[in-house]
């Protein structure tokens, strides 16, 4: 199982890594040469301290030491001590430097997967993009994929080294003690397997008891937090603060438990090595009943060899834990490769080199259908031209299609039929991104940096690419410049919000000086004032009489007292247009116009 999901997340995030899993295998296998080496020496060395005469007569032993220039067996016995102490020294700092290039090939492996994520977010396309919730991207960028590599594929590099380490090890054993090494070998496997699964139940159970529990816990902690005047007003502390405490017990037991089957692998595996020493203990004395002497040098090889293999046993154990416990998000990853095709997000460079289009005539949509889902149509049979330096409003309910309507034309959403024509140039997925180089969107919602007035208006563009003449140019149109100037920075001075910073007004001022920083032939205003006080509307409304005629304008609103300046009104309706003209022509025709219209205290 741990195999099957590994070559799948390698097959789907693997590309070039592979080559460098090869490589640490490698650097394993040298790792346990050495242990065979150093664990090898152990033997003649006690050997030569207990009986000399067994290692000296050895053939072995007599070419080696015919080249020495010291035939002494003393200090031919410390040699051979010194040396294996060396060799584990070496292997030792061998393994540092092993571990450190692992996790730093790790690090580099969730830096490239966290770059991959984020490019398919920043350049898929709008329709595909709202199949994920901003939550869940945030998850994904910040804890999933760290949790996977951590978890899942550190740990598993961890059981292929420590696998071959332990069966270099073993190896040793086997040439020397055939039936002890193959008998604990099967009893060890044996208990590592049953203990195995029966952790991973444990760690399944509590990992799904986590991911819950976490959610509760952290969504309690957001509703006192958030909800605060609320809570204070109603007087209901007592049951947030309760619900508070329940959902942090549940998640403080659930950690106590993961916390539990985390430490206790250890004790179990120093269990297991005692168990394994009395055996090759009891093996090795009945095979040995006459030499006295090969039992006490067994021993101390099996002694050592036990010293080598229990914190590698125990570094399996602990990474067999974690990847049961990161399974879920392992397949959940492997998900996203099916869900987001990655290989087609790869033309941002392409569409930067298109010129941006000229805007002479007119702007039309020309049967226009677009669904979110099969057979659930939100845009249907709409016909609609905007003329050069039209001022067009767009009004209707909540969810009769607007903002929808107004993503079909920056290109954001692909209608399913219909076509998009700039001045008999049609549009389509390619060009599009030639038609939003001439398009300025204010949202109702502006999202500041935390930076200077000049880099929210000239925002994404390098701090030492702005121009700053078409910064304050942009706040100037914006009628913001007046309040810029109060600061001694002026447009660097940095952006505060709230009591002692912008008000709501002066933010969406703002949002509109970003839309003209880059001077738009066409301005897409969605809901921009459905948060304004009257009177801020009413500044904002009066601003945008100046681009009246010079640019193209399309404001979408609920509130009509945002549109009584507009050259035509649509009245969209169940995705569909129902009518164009002024309000006075509106008005006559449709009593929920009418009606709207005199709630707005708009004389028509």
């Amino acid at each position: 199982m741990i195999y099957e999901t590994f070559k799948t997340f390698i097959k789907n995030y693997g590309k070039g890594k592979v080559g460098n899993i090869y490589f640490f295998v490698f650097l394993s296998i040298i790792a346990g040469c050495m242990e065979f080496i150093g664990i090898a020496l152990i033997y003649p060395f006690i050997l030569m301290i207990i009986n000399p005469d067994l290692v000296t007569n050895n053939n072995l032993y007599q070419s080696v030491t015919r080249y020495l220039p010291i035939d002494n067996v003393s200090i031919n016995t410390f040699l051979i001590g010194l040396g294996a102490i060396l060799i584990f020294v070496i292997k030792n700092i061998y393994m540092m430097g092993t571990i450190y290039f692992q996790n730093k090939f790790i690090v580099g492996w969730k830096n490239d997967l966290t770059a991959k994520f984020m490019k398919y977010y920043l350049y898929a396309s709008y329709k595909d993009n709202m199949q994920t919730p901003a939550s869940e991207k945030i998850y994904n960028l910040t804890i999933l994929i760290g949790q996977v590599l951590d978890g899942y594929v550190l740990r598993t590099l961890n059981i292929i080294i420590n696998v071959i380490v332990i069966s270099i090890i073993l190896l040793l054993l086997l040439i020397k003690l055939p039936l002890t090494a193959i008998i604990t070998t099967l009893f060890l496997y044996a208990m590592m397997k049953i203990q195995n699964r029966f952790f991973k139940n444990k760690t399944n159970e509590i990992s799904a008891e986590l991911a819950r529990t976490s959610v509760d816990n952290n969504n309690s902690i957001m509703e006192c937090i958030k909800n605060f005047k609320e809570v204070k007003i109603l007087g209901i502390e007592d049951y947030f603060y309760n619900r508070f405490r329940i959902n942090q017990a549940k998640y403080n037991q659930t950690m106590l438990k993961n916390n539990y089957y985390t430490l206790i692998p250890p004790y179990i595996i120093e269990t297991l090595i005692v168990i394994t020493f009395i055996l090759f203990a009891f093996i090795i004395t009945v095979q040995n009943l006459a030499d006295t002497t090969k039992i006490l040098a067994s021993y101390g090889l099996v002694v050592m060899a036990i010293f080598r293999i229990a914190p590698p046993l125990n570094r399996i154990q602990s990474a067999f834990n974690q990847i049961n416990a990161t399974k879920r998000l392992m397949d959940k990853l492997n998900e996203y490769a099916t869900l987001y095709k990655f290989e087609e997000k790869d033309l941002p460079e392409l569409e930067a080199q298109l010129p941006p289009l000229k805007f002479k005539d007119s702007l039309k949509l020309e049967g226009i259908n677009f669904q979110y889902k099969e057979n659930k149509p939100v845009i249907k049979n709409v016909n609609l031209e905007i003329k050069a330096g039209e001022f067009v409003g767009i009004i209707g309910d909540s969810g009769a299609g607007k903002t929808t309507l107004a993503e079909i034309i920056m290109g954001l959403l692909p209608v399913d039929y219909g076509n998009i024509t700039l001045d008999d140039i049609f549009i389509n997925q390619r060009n599009f991104f030639s038609l939003r180089k001439i398009i300025g969107y204010v949202p109702q919602n502006i999202n500041l940096v935390d930076g200077s007035f000049a880099s929210n208006v000239a925002w994404g563009i390098d701090p030492m690419d702005i121009d700053y003449r078409l910064v304050e140019l942009a706040l100037k149109r914006a009628q913001l410049w007046d309040y810029v100037e109060t600061f001694k920075e002026k447009a660097d001075a940095k952006v505060i919000v709230g009591s002692n910073g912008l008000s709501q007004g002066q933010k969406q001022r703002l949002a509109i000086a970003r839309a003209l920083y880059r001077n738009p032939e066409i301005l897409i205003f969605d809901e921009a004032t459905s948060a304004l006080d009257i009177k801020t509307e009413n500044e904002i409304t009066e601003m945008l009489k100046e681009f009246k005629g010079k640019k193209t304008i399309i404001a979408i609103a609920h509130r009509l007292s945002t549109l009584k300046i507009c050259d035509r009104i649509v009245y969209l309706k169940n995705g569909e247009i129902v009518d164009t003209g002024t309000f006075k022509e509106l008005s006559s025709l449709y009593k929920e116009i009418d009606t709207l219209i005199k709630m707005s205290n708009i004389k028509n």
